[in-house]
């Protein structure tokens, strides 16, 4: 039994480091202790119940610094496992234990636990950020919704941007002789796809630019609906019937765009309805006015107006003016203001026409 244990299966790198069953049953061990004590963590943490607000405040904080911070220790746990059967290995020279080379490219076991390490930092860092970000936004009359996705994800490109960096010059690989080597490359690739391209400037135009940002209601191309993310090159807008669209970022800043929650006003919007020549004008308006005003979610001020539009070839036309804070709502809306002005009108007698055509035969009678 205890040679099949320490039995080799693989062997890394110049300085032997033995791979064997025992050291992945470790290994197998130590993250499924990691994985239930992280669970039973972020349990303990939502159930908390400290009166304290601070730490109501901080939970997803805690909950996520707790958690990454016991995958750490799994991880370091694993690598001094490797211990039990490598007597001529310790921590730092297991670090050093050479996996791959090629030139002045090698890849060492630092390497790999010096990106991770970074890429752990680099998220911890964000998580943070974040949430100090937010409480920013919450005391900040300057700061929304849409300005806080945008600096956040500035921030994380610049902090992963310098990771990736850093991991690579780790490996010995030269950045400055690398992009010069690429460079033609680099340029095919580039008009082989413009587009892309384009959408990438496009996404740190709409950054900077901040035309459009996260939580807008927007109109493009007969398309409705709220920006929820606005990434590299893509950005998400969930329409009115709950599907997502995915579209790409050179369209929001070569299009039209109608941003209807640029300034965090009331938006107006228009019911078109027609009525029987002989009828009450001002009776007709005051009904349109009272189907408007009863509705909950149309704004009291400004208030609801009409306009009598015009003599139309069979009705007299008329266009209520609904102001709406809630623009992602505006069909039902303007469907609940229809059917109250439907039952208004039958109240009073008011008559919407069907459209009338004078027709004319005319018989040519062979004598």
């Amino acid at each position: 039994m205890k040679e099949l244990l320490f039995k080799k299966l693989l062997v890394f790198g110049e300085d032997s480091l033995v791979l064997a069953p025992i050291n992945i049953l470790i290994i197998l061990g130590i993250f499924f202790v990691a994985w239930m004590a992280r669970k039973y963590f972020l349990r303990g943490v939502e159930k908390t119940n400290i009166k304290s607000p601070v730490i109501q405040r901080r939970k997803d904080l805690i909950a996520k610094i707790g958690a990454q911070a016991i995958i750490l220790i799994a991880i370091i746990s694993a690598i001094e496992s490797f211990n039990i059967n490598n007597d001529h290995i310790n921590f730092s020279n297991f670090l050093d234990v050479l996996l791959f080379r090629a030139g002045a490219f090698e890849l060492r076991i630092y390497n790999i636990v010096f990106a991770f390490v970074l890429f752990f930092i680099a998220h911890f860092t964000l998580n943070i950020f974040k949430y100090y970000l937010h409480n920013y936004m919450s005391k900040s009359d300057w700061m929304d919704e849409g300005r806080e996705f945008t600096i956040f994800q500035l921030t994380r490109y610049f902090i992963y941007t310098l990771v990736v960096i850093s991991i690579i010059k780790s490996t010995g690989v030269e950045l400055d002789i690398l992009l010069a080597s690429s460079a033609a490359l680099l340029v095919g690739i580039g008009f082989g796809l413009q587009s892309v391209f384009a959408d990438f400037v496009s996404g740190f135009v709409l950054f900077f630019d901040g035309s459009v940002k996260v939580g807008e209601v927007i109109e493009m191309e007969n398309t409705f609906g709220r920006v929820e993310e606005i990434n590299i090159r893509t950005s998400r807008i969930r329409t009115l019937d709950g599907s997502l669209l995915i579209v790409p970022n050179s369209k929001l800043t070569t299009n039209t765009i109608d941003n209807m929650l640029d300034m965090g006003d009331p938006v107006r919007f228009e019911v078109s309805v027609g009525v029987a020549y002989g009828s009450d004008t001002r009776l007709v308006e005051k009904l349109l006015i009272q189907a408007a005003s009863e509705h909950p979610k149309v704004v009291k001020k400004p208030a609801p107006n009409v306009a009598f539009v015009d003599f139309g070839d069979s009705a007299l036309n008329f266009k209520l003016y609904i102001f709406l804070d809630d623009k992602m709502s505006s069909p039902r809306i303007k469907s609940d203001v229809r059917f109250k002005i439907d039952e208004l009108f039958r109240e009073h007698g008011i008559q919407i026409p069907f459209p009338q055509r004078d027709l004319h035969i005319r018989t040519n009678i062979e004598k």
